[in-house]
C-alpha cells in the first residue's frame, strides 16, 4: 500500500485506540479501477446537496525525507530511523562516525517527541543504534540526482525509494533492460553497488471496485461516482469536519482521486455527485491539479496525494467514525478471486476518531486498513516517502508510503491507521 507525504493522525477511541496515518487513495494499494457486479440499485435516489464551497490551497508540508535531511544536518552520520520486528525504535548511523553523541541523542529525542512517537515504540527514549555504510544526506542527494534525470532515461521507473533500513536507494522497474539502465544512472551519481537495489516488478494496480448501504456513512464503507456508476466502487475515510470557511464548518470525507471521473480536477461543471447504494450522499469539492517544481522531478506532472474531498450531505454520516469488522484477518486470495472471496465484512462496531494531527511514521510501523472489499487487514510500513511514477494517469505521486497488507479492488480511499 502506498501513502503520501505527511499522514493525518486521528486518535480513535471506543473499543480500541487508533491513529489514522493515511488512506488508500494515498497508499500503495492505490489500485486499478476494476469492474464488479453491482450490489446497488442502478437508479439513484435524488436528494439535494449544498453548493460546492471553495477552499484555499494549503501550503505543502515537509515530506518525511525533508525531515530526515534536516535531522541529518543536526546529527553527524545520521542514516535513518526504523521500527524493528520487535517493535523497538532503531537509529542507523554511518560508520564514518564513532557513534551517537549525547547531542545527537538530544536531537533524536526532540524529533521523536515532536512526532508524538513517545510510548508508541519500544526504546523510543533510548533508541538502538546500528551502523551502516552511508549517511542519509548522501543517499537522498543521489536519489534526487537520479530522479532529476528520469526524463533523459529511455524508461519510466515504477517507484523510487530511499530505504533507510537497508541503507540503499531502491528502484522498481518493468524489465531487466530498464534495471541495467537504472543501475548505471545511480552509479553515475556516485553510489557504490552496495547502496543500489534495482528490482523488476509489476506496475502499481489501482484498487477501485463494506458493500451495503448501512447508514450512517462511516470510514471504510463503499461509494461510487455519478459518471462511472455502481460497477466501479471505492471506499471512504472517516467523515470529519476539517475544512472551515468561516463561519461555516463543512462535513467531508476523503477518497482517492482515481475513484472520480475527472481525476486531478473537478472538471468544468464541478465535481462528481457521489452515491452509496443508489442514494446521493455528497459532492466532490476538491481534487487538486498536478504541478511542476516544488520537489517534482524535472519534466513530470506531480501530486502529493491521490486525493479527492467530498462534501457530505447533512444527516447521512456519523462524524469521526470508522466501521469496525472485528480483528484483522490474514486471508489472502489471488487477484481473480478477490471479488468473491469470503472476507469478513460484517460491521460489528465502530471506532470513534477523537483527534486529528499530522505526523510521519517510520518504516516498520504496524498499521491496519479498512476497505469495502477485503475488510480489516494488517501489515507494516515497508517503504517510506517513495516517488511513484503512474504512467496510466500520467502523474507522479510524491512521498508515498508502502504497506505490506492485503487489499483488493474497491478498497481505494479507505482509512489506514495506527492503533
Amino acid at each position: 500500500m502506498i501513502d503520501v507525504r505527511k499522514h493525518t493522525r486521528m486518535t480513535v477511541g471506543t473499543r480500541r485506540q487508533a491513529t489514522v496515518l493515511m488512506s488508500l487513495m494515498q497508499v500503495c494499494i492505490v489500485a486499478a479501477c476494476v469492474s464488479e457486479s453491482p450490489d446497488a440499485p442502478t437508479q439513484p435516489v435524488v436528494a439535494q446537496v449544498a453548493a460546492r464551497t471553495e477552499f484555499p490551497i494549503p501550503k505543502a508540508l515537509p515530506t518525511y525525507d525533508d525531515e530526515l535531511m534536516e535531522l541529518a544536518s543536526q546529527v553527524p552520520g545520521f542514516a535513518g530511523m526504523t521500527v524493528d520486528k520487535d517493535g523497538a525504535l532503531e537509529v542507523t548511523l554511518a560508520r564514518s562516525v564513532a557513534g551517537l553523541s549525547a547531542q545527537g541523542r538530544e536531537h533524536v529525542g526532540r524529533f521523536v517527541t515532536a512526532h508524538k512517537w513517545s510510548n508508541k515504540f519500544r526504546d523510543d527514549a533510548n533508541p538502538r543504534v546500528r551502523m551502516v555504510d552511508l549517511d542519509a544526506g548522501t543517499l537522498l542527494r543521489a536519489r534526487k540526482q537520479f530522479e532529476d534525470g528520469v526524463r533523459s532515461l529511455k524508461f519510466t521507473p515504477i517507484l523510487v525509494d530511499f530505504d533507510e533500513d537497508a541503507n540503499q536507494i531502491n528502484v522498481v522497474v518493468r524489465s531487466a533492460r530498464d534495471s541495467n539502465q537504472a543501475v548505471q544512472a545511480l552509479r553515475r551519481g556516485g553510489l557504490p553497488l552496495s547502496a543500489i537495489r534495482v528490482e523488476v516488478g509489476e506496475p502499481i494496480v489501482r484498487l477501485q471496485t463494506l458493500k451495503d448501504n448501512v447508514p450512517p456513512l462511516r470510514g471504510g464503507m463503499n461509494i461510487y461516482n455519478s459518471v462511472d456508476g455502481p460497477e466501479r466502487f471505492c471506499s471512504v475515510g472517516p467523515p470529519m469536519s476539517v475544512y472551515q470557511a468561516s463561519p461555516l464548518i463543512v462535513p467531508v470525507v476523503f477518497t482517492a482521486s482515481h475513484c472520480t471521473s475527472t481525476k486531478n480536477s473537478i472538471g468544468a461543471n464541478g465535481g462528481d455527485d457521489i452515491f452509496q447504494s443508489g442514494q446521493l450522499i455528497g459532492k466532490e469539492i476538491i481534487d487538486r491539479a498536478t504541478f511542476i517544481g516544488s520537489g517534482c522531478p524535472a519534466g513530470n506532472q506531480c501530486r502529493r496525494a491521490d486525493l479527492a474531498v467530498i462534501q457530505i450531505q447533512s444527516g447521512l454520516w456519523a462524524l469521526n467514525t470508522i466501521a469496525n469488522t472485528g480483528a484483522p484477518h490474514g486471508l489472502m486470495y489471488p487477484a481473480d478471486q478477490m471479488q468473491t472471496a469470503p472476507y469478513p465484512l460484517t460491521i460489528v462496531d465502530q471506532d470513534t476518531v477523537v483527534a486529528f494531527e499530522t505526523y510521519n511514521y517510520p518504516k516498520g510501523t504496524p498499521v491496519r486498513k479498512q476497505g469495502r472489499t477485503t475488510g480489516t487487514t494488517q501489515g507494516n510500513i515497508s517503504k517510506t516517502c517513495v516517488t511513484l511514477y503512474d504512467t496510466e494517469l500520467a502523474v507522479t505521486l510524491l512521498c508515498q508510503n508502502v504497506v505490506n497488507a492485503q487489499a483488493g479492488p474497491g478498497d481505494s480511499g479507505g482509512p489506514v491507521y495506527y492503533w
